[in-house]
C-alpha cells in the first residue's frame, strides 16, 4: 500500500459512504482545498446541482479549468475515477465520474481568506456543504489561523449545512515542489475543540493511522470530520 491509497482512496471512500446515506445533498457544494486537487469531488458530483471550487492561486485555477474544459495537457484523473468505480462496484463506469464533475463544476473562483467576503466582490450562494482537503494544514501558521479559517467556512454554509474536513494528524513536514515545508502540527483533540469554538456541532470523527511510509509527508495519520452549522 502506498501514499496514493491514503491520499485518494480513503477520502473518496469516506465521501461516497457519507453522501450515499442521502442526508447530505442539495443545490450547492463549495470546495476549498489544497492546490489543484479535485479527486474528492468525484463522489460529491452525484449529490449536488453545482460545485463551486475556490482556490488561492492562478496556477491551481488554470490547472482545474484545463481538466474541466478538456484542454490539452490537463491532468488525467482517470486513476481517481477507477478507484471510485471500484469503491462503488461500478466496474463499467470508469469515465462517468469525470463527466459528472465537469457537468456540475462552475467556473473556478479565486479566494482570499484575509477578506470578510473571501470572493469579493462576488457574493456566493450559501452552501449545503463545504469540503476541504489538506488545506488548513498548509496555510495555518498556528491554532489561531486554524480557528479563523474554520469560522470563515462556517459563514459559507446555510443553517444546518455540513462541513466535511480532511486533514493530516501530527504532521511535521511535507514535500512541495521538491522542497521540505513545515506545516501546522495538530492532533485530534485540537480539531474537536477548535470546531466547537468555531460554532460547529460535530457529527462524526474518523481517524485512520498511517499505513505506509512516504517521503512526501511526515505524519501519523489522516482525520475526517463531518460537522454542521447550528440552525
Amino acid at each position: 500500500m502506498d501514499r496514493a491509497d491514503d491520499a485518494f482512496t480513503i477520502p473518496m471512500k469516506k465521501l461516497h459512504s457519507t453522501f450515499s446515506q442521502g442526508h447530505i445533498k442539495g443545490d450547492t457544494l463549495i470546495d476549498v482545498s489544497y492546490g489543484s486537487l479535485i479527486y474528492h469531488l468525484l463522489p460529491a458530483s452525484h449529490y449536488f446541482k453545482q460545485i463551486i471550487i475556490l482556490r488561492d492561486s492562478d496556477s491551481s485555477i488554470a490547472e482545474i479549468n484545463k481538466f474541466v474544459n478538456k484542454r490539452t495537457g490537463a491532468f488525467d484523473w482517470s486513476c481517481a475515477s477507477k478507484i471510485l468505480a471500484g469503491i462503488t462496484g461500478n466496474s463499467d463506469g470508469d469515465t462517468q465520474p469525470d463527466t459528472n464533475v465537469r457537468s456540475t463544476v462552475q467556473p473556478v473562483r479565486r479566494y482570499d481568506l484575509t477578506k470578510e467576503n473571501i470572493t469579493d466582490p462576488e457574493v456566493l450562494p450559501k452552501a449545503d456543504a463545504v469540503t476541504t482537503v489538506d488545506l488548513l494544514d498548509t496555510i495555518s501558521k498556528d491554532g489561531a489561523d486554524f480557528e479563523r479559517y474554520l469560522k470563515t467556512f462556517y459563514t459559507l454554509l446555510k443553517p444546518g449545512g455540513r462541513l466535511l474536513l480532511f486533514g493530516m494528524l501530527n504532521t511535521s513536514s511535507v514535500m512541495m515542489g521538491g522542497q521540505k515545508v513545515n506545516v501546522f502540527k495538530y492532533d485530534e483533540q485540537f480539531v474537536r475543540e477548535t470546531l466547537n469554538v468555531a460554532g460547529f456541532i460535530i457529527d462524526e470523527v474518523e481517524v485512520n493511522a498511517k499505513k505506509a511510509k512516504s517521503d512526501l509527508v511526515n505524519n501519523e495519520g489522516e482525520i475526517f470530520v463531518a460537522a454542521h452549522k447550528n440552525k
